[in-house]
């Protein structure tokens, strides 16, 4: 018995001197992992080994590798990294080619065993030749709908424009940092096209679904030592457009596609049509009951210009689920200065009747204010409609918070002959002593045609105005701005997003930014913010 538990005490003793552990007490190590050596010596020329061997000043753990530890030209996806104590060896799965320059980037790849402090700043080069390539690209990447800087997005380099972002891995990739900075190194003279995609799945490759991505449509012809290049990066469905499914329910058919799509247009019969629940959807509405399916023609076009003109066969069906009739009204403001009523609502069926002396103002529970037809707005693809005039007030009428938009029962008919319900809504006063000013006194580009918007706190763009040199903005609420320019290529008064398959770049963001450097601008109740110079 005394043997056992002698040979069990000395196990354990033996056990417990072997385990590496992280000393108790003490300072904490705040001390990163030192290079020391090196094989290859940085900048070295004529490497003819198998494996790159990086000395560091303490025991060194590696972190994520395949994501954090860079190699370019690229040395396969089965690249080997390994470790003992002090020493990583990087075995690549491709041999080293000849007369090329390498470079290793170690970014968060290299730890200590003890804090997890990453080794810094360490950038190794070397060659397979008598030479150093040494001329490199670098810039910035920014979202194009944001002002802040994106995350985690791989720049890339190809030397060929047959190469496919999607489906090929670049000869030269590396991370923009936290800021969106980046820089390819090393590099020889060529001439190389640029892209830059958030790698979400690590493949090397963008996956235009669901990556932002980005690209600069002319060629790089790199000549000089740094050549600057920004690039901004959003999220844009690139994937060819298709018809995936015709869905019918009595008089309605609903077409749909892939993705969403941009516009469209439809010939072959008497209908009524509209964008579905969303724009990947186009709803058709048959006014009577079809004996016979029938064929329509559809063209139509995604927001990267991507086109497909088909064919596809619509019917009737006597069984049909009924889908209810519904507006929904968004904030209804008048204006005290000018008596101009405002206001956006959307709907659930396209309109086929309109009351419009059933759409008025309530003052009391006995008058009302009828509203101007011209001031009605309607988009029959998108089912919205806007309102935009001034109320025909007497001299004797004054302003009331207690006042009401009505869209009386009928109001409204749909396509499907159901009537609207009675839809109450409140009015949102605005005057110059509960509002504030926005002022730019100089708005200036070489940009030959923009557009001025203006967001609210939440990002939504409440104000638009196209090419203004000078711009006063009225009737602001109490709150935080943004405003930024879009450069306007096509002058078609909107953004549209690139494609490079067709080699059409990203029209431009830029957003104002104060000279303290902030983005938001405040505004405050009966003040007036600026004069701003706004250059861009």
């Amino acid at each position: 018995m005394k043997t056992g538990l002698l040979l069990l005490a000395t196990a354990l003793l033996l056990w417990t001197c072997a385990s590496q552990t992280t000393p108790d007490g003490g300072p904490k190590d705040e001390k990163p992992p030192v290079l020391l050596n090196s094989i290859p010596k940085n900048n070295g020329l004529n490497f003819r080994g198998k494996a790159i061997l990086l000395e560091f000043s303490e025991p060194i753990r590696i972190n994520n590798p395949k994501e954090q530890i860079i190699i370019v030209p690229n040395t396969g996806k089965k690249t080997a990294f390994k470790v003992a104590k002090n020493t990583l060896t990087i075995e690549p799965e491709l041999p080293w080619q000849e007369n090329t320059t390498y470079s290793i980037q170690l970014r968060e790849g290299v730890q200590d065993i003890t804090e997890g402090n990453a080794a810094r700043n360490v950038f190794l080069a070397f060659s397979t030749g008598p030479v150093i390539d040494s001329l490199s690209i670098a810039g910035t990447i920014h979202e194009v709908f944001s002002e802040k800087s994106p995350e985690d997005i791989t720049v890339a380099l190809y030397t060929s424009d047959t190469f496919d972002i999607q489906r090929h891995i670049p000869f030269y990739f590396t991370k923009a940092d936290k800021n969106g900075k980046y820089k390819l190194q090393n590099l020889k003279r060529d001439t190389y096209y640029l892209y830059a995609f958030h790698d979400k799945n690590k493949n090397l490759k963008a996956e235009t679904k669901t990556e932002k991505t980005g690209f600069l449509v002319d060629p790089i012809k790199l000549e000089n030592d740094t050549t600057k290049v920004d690039l901004q990066v959003t999220m844009v469905d690139a994937r060819p457009l298709r018809v995936i499914s015709v869905r019918k329910n009595g008089l309605v058919n609903r077409i749909r596609f892939n993705k969403p799509i941009a516009n469209y247009k439809l010939s072959g019969h008497d209908y009524y049509q509209s964008f579905g629940d969303n724009q990947a959807e186009v709803t058709v509405y048959f006014r009577d009951f079809i004996s016979d399916s029938t064929k329509i023609s559809i063209r139509a076009i995604d927001s990267v210009a991507n086109e497909i003109d088909t064919a596809v066969w619509l019917a009737t069906q006597n069984k049909e689920i009924e889908e209810p009739f519904k507006i929904t009204v968004g904030q209804a403001t008048l204006t005290a200065e000018t008596s101009e009523l405002a206001f956006e609502a959307s709907y659930t069926k396209p309109i086929q009747r309109i009351l419009y002396d059933s759409i008025y103002i309530r003052l009391n529970s006995i008058n009302k204010l009828p509203l101007s037809q011209k001031g009605f707005r309607f988009d029959s693809t998108f089912k919205k409609l806007t309102y935009r005039a001034s109320l025909p007030l007497a001299d004797t009428i004054e302003l009331n918070t207690k006042w009401q938009l009505i869209f009386a029962k009928k109001s409204l008919i749909s396509v499907s002959n159901d009537t609207l319900k009675q839809v109450t809504k409140g009015l949102t006063f605005i005057d110059q002593e509960s509002t504030g000013i926005l002022n730019f006194d100089q708005i200036a580009t070489r940009a030959p045609s923009y557009i001025i918007q203006l967001l609210d706190s939440q990002g939504n763009v409440v104000r638009q105005f196209q090419n203004p040199t000078k711009l006063t903005i009225n009737y602001l609420p109490p709150e935080s701005f943004k405003v930024r320019a879009i450069i306007d290529s096509n002058k078609n008064g909107k953004w549209d997003a690139g494609n490079i398959y067709q080699k059409r770049q990203h029209e431009r963001i830029v957003y104002f930014k104060t000279t303290n450097g902030k983005y938001e601008t405040p505004v405050r109740a009966n003040w007036e913010v600026g004069p701003f110079k706004f250059l861009f």
